[in-house]
């Protein structure tokens, strides 16, 4: 049987969706939940990510499969291709397309639309514009705080100053090949939500599959299409976009399986890593996304509103998540495991009639889970 690693920040949703696949998965990430240790061949990163070369020897996958963050990691994706076969864009394509320099001046002429975006210590226009300060190597948001055209600073390459776009955050899912790109579907993302004790920028969630205009998504596939020539784009690739007045600007490209992807899997009902392995096969079966939709579906990340434990009382409830093939709680830390201020607690999971009742459910189950763990 061949062997694919995955590894990333995080790798718990990528590890359930391989299970359905025929390799034997390995997984490397930095927290090392109950589910992912119970459903792969499992190894702690104490040095993310860098870590991963070393241990490869006691793994010798046939491929690797990367999740969250590891787009920010060049060189390390550059070893990994040379060890086994990396299921990824080339590694220079993803350091193009991760440097928001390169990617404005790839959109500049497009007729899509880039939110203006400076040095960090470049002398902001003065006028009404709002502004962000993000790291390059962003990741879920973290890292992100506003700033206002006053802003001085020096030289820091690791940072950017960008324009803020107002309006809705949406996740874009594709599924590329070099003979078509397929528009899975648009989620909302959840960004800062006091209800789940995420800071103002932070991705603390998604919900989809989210209706979006006819014209809007003919814009959405084109652009698909547009990066898929700009980049070599090849499995699954998630884009992050602001929708505003009718208007598209993008945001990042993501070149793996993104955090939004698992709610698919139950709306399709089909294993997403298992479609992005076959789109590296030299023939891909068709896929054909389904359009409408009878349920919205939606997780949730709960980050610690004070330093915790998690405690005995919540055994019954891992049990329950573990023996169940879509469970309402995931993400699941062991027992007794101490979770600092502000960090992620667990994933919650809901699904409704609509997008609102969704995001309701969510924050009641939220609200749960908060009181059990901060007991007056």
């Amino acid at each position: 049987m061949s062997v694919l690693l995955i590894i990333g920040a995080s790798t718990r949703a990528a590890v359930a969706s391989a299970r359905r696949s025929s390799w034997a998965i390995h997984a490397m990430d930095l927290f090392g939940d109950i589910d992912t240790r119970t459903r792969s061949n499992f190894q702690l990163l104490n040095n993310y990510p860098t870590a991963c070369i070393s241990l490869l020897p006691d793994v010798q996958p046939d491929a690797v499969c990367i999740t969250g963050a590891m787009e920010n990691h060049p060189r390390v994706l550059q070893e990994l291709s040379t060890r086994a076969t990396l299921l990824a864009p080339a590694v220079n394509q993803i350091a193009r397309m991760r440097d928001p320099f390169d990617l404005q001046a790839v959109l500049a002429n497009s007729g899509f639309l880039y939110p203006r975006t400076f040095a960090s210590n470049t002398r902001l226009p003065q006028d009404e514009t709002l502004w962000l300060k993000k790291p390059i190597a962003s990741a879920a948001g973290q890292g992100i705080h506003a700033i206002d055209n006053t802003h001085t600073g020096s030289l820091d390459p690791t940072m950017i100053i960008q324009e803020r776009i107002p309006g809705r955050s949406i996740s874009v899912s594709f599924l590329m090949h070099p003979a078509r790109t397929v528009l899975l579907g648009c989620t909302e993302q959840l960004l800062g939500h006091s209800e789940l004790h995420a800071s103002e920028f932070q991705y603390c969630g998604s919900i989809g599959p989210l209706l979006i205009p006819a014209c809007i998504n003919r814009q959405i596939l084109e652009l698909g299409q547009f990066l898929q020539n700009q980049y070599a784009l090849r499995g699954l690739i998630g884009v992050d976009l602001i929708l505003h007045d009718n208007q598209l600007w993008l945001i990042e490209i993501n070149p793996r399986y993104t955090a939004s992807m698992e709610l698919f899997e139950s709306q399709f009902d089909r294993s997403m890593i298992q479609l992005h392995l076959d789109s590296f096969s030299p023939n891909p079966a068709t896929f054909n996304r389904i359009d409408h939709a009878k349920m919205s579906y939606g997780k949730a990340v709960l980050f610690a509103q004070a330093t915790t434990q998690i405690p005995n009382e919540f055994q019954p409830i891992w049990q329950a998540a573990l023996n169940c093939q879509r469970p309402t709680v995931a993400d699941l830390p062991a027992i007794g495991t101490t979770v600092l201020v502000d960090h992620p607690l667990f994933t919650i999971f809901a699904c409704g009639e609509s997008a609102a009742e969704t995001k309701t459910k969510l924050h009641q189950q939220a609200a749960t889970f908060y009181n059990r763990l901060y007991k007056a």
